[in-house]
Parts: C-alpha cells; sequence; structure tokens
C-alpha cells in the first residue's frame, strides 16, 4: 500500500448524547408492568405519545408479552403504533415495520436480535431519531449491550437515553438480603442440631437425707 495514497480518519466512538441508566426489575418478569413507566396508567387520547423507543430482548416470547402489554395500555386504535418484531417474521413485514417506524405511523418494537442486520434500511436499524433503548434483562454479553445501546440518538443534536432493566439477583442489595437470610437459617439450623445432642440434664437425686430423713 502506496503512503502517498493513504487516508487516515481518526474518529470517535464515545457518544456523549446517550444517558446510561441500569433500573432493577421490581415486578413480575411476566407482568412486564416495570415498561408501564412508557405509557402511563392516566394515559389520556389528548396526551403526547411516547418518543421513538426500541426494546430489545433475548427471547422471542418476551417480545411478544412486552409487546401486547404496552398495547393494552393504549386505545385501540392506537395499539399498532407498538409492534413486535422478531426472526420469525418474513423480511417484507419486517422493512414494513421498520419503515413506519422511520415516518412515526410506530413508535416503538418490542425486538429481537437476530432481524436487525439483515433489513434493507441504510445500514441496520441506523434511525437517527429513536430517543429511549431500553434491554430487557441481563441476559446478553456486553458488546451486544453496547451495540443495542447504540441504537439512540444516532442524531448527535438529539439526546437519548439508553436503560438496563436487570433482574433483582444482579444487585449488591438483594445479595447482601440474601446472604443475611442465609447466614440466620444457618444459625437456627445449628442451635436446633445442638440442642438435639445435648444430653439431657441429670435428675436429681432424691435420698432421705435430702428429705431430712435417715437412710438405713
Amino acid at each position: 500500500m502506496c503512503t502517498e495514497n493513504l487516508l487516515t480518519i481518526h474518529t470517535s466512538t464515545d457518544r456523549p448524547n446517550i444517558r446510561l441508566c441500569v433500573w432493577k426489575i421490581k415486578y413480575t418478569l411476566l407482568s412486564y408492568a416495570d415498561l408501564g413507566f412508557l405509557i402511563p396508567l392516566d394515559w389520556k387520547h389528548s396526551d403526547p405519545l411516547p418518543p421513538k423507543f426500541l426494546i430489545f430482548f433475548d427471547d422471542i416470547q418476551d417480545a411478544i408479552g412486552a409487546a401486547r402489554y404496552l398495547q393494552s395500555q393504549l386505545l385501540l386504535e392506537l395499539r399498532d403504533k407498538i409492534r413486535w418484531f422478531n426472526s420469525d417474521m418474513t423480511t417484507k413485514f419486517k422493512e414494513a415495520a421498520v419503515t413506519d417506524l422511520i415516518s412515526g405511523d410506530v413508535i416503538g418494537l418490542c425486538t429481537t436480535e437476530a432481524p436487525l442486520v439483515n433489513i434493507k434500511v441504510e445500514q441496520g436499524m441506523d434511525i437517527p431519531d429513536i430517543i429511549l433503548v431500553i434491554q430487557w434483562k441481563a441476559t446478553c454479553k456486553l458488546s451486544t449491550l453496547w451495540q443495542r445501546w447504540g441504537q439512540a440518538a444516532r442524531d448527535q443534536q438529539l439526546q437519548g437515553t439508553a436503560i438496563l432493566l436487570a433482574e433483582k439477583e444482579h444487585f449488591d442489595d438483594t445479595r447482601e438480603e440474601k446472604r443475611c437470610r442465609q447466614e440466620v437459617r444457618k444459625r437456627k439450623a445449628k442451635v436446633k442440631v445442638t440442642g438435639a445432642i445435648q444430653p439431657a440434664a441429670k435428675r436429681r437425686i432424691i435420698t432421705g437425707r435430702s428429705m431430712g430423713g435417715v437412710v438405713k
């Protein structure tokens, strides 16, 4: 390679316009209630719709279940604005869903990783105005997480938010509570075992002398 024909470009991969958050999942996993903040219970038809979002899952059934939960929070005529999106769908359907997301006819997708790289809309899902990207559960590799979060705010003029909704067992306070419970159970079990093997108390021998009499 001739150095005079070589062009070197240095560019940063830093994304200062994306705010990173880690939230603990508080409700049961199958309820998907921790996603309820996207569409509040008191949402009315006159209220603005949420900004564009992507929620990433590592299980197709989770993506479908979450989409159905979010759809149930919307009025019937608006439920098509949130869809699930996965590798089981036809290419035609997936391309239509991404096109609708770009145009704003769809505001959010509950999606898995597999279908994204083959969508013929520029490069992957390079949609500039996705404001919120959520990873559901800490089930993917760190490199995959960064790639998914990178879908937020591709327009550098926008401020995006990336959230990891992680299971309780990944948090220090939950682990400490579990350790304390285990210690309490161990102490209780030890006391119970010690009490079981301890010799019975010696009975007091009653003699005539102890009763004030004379033993013959």
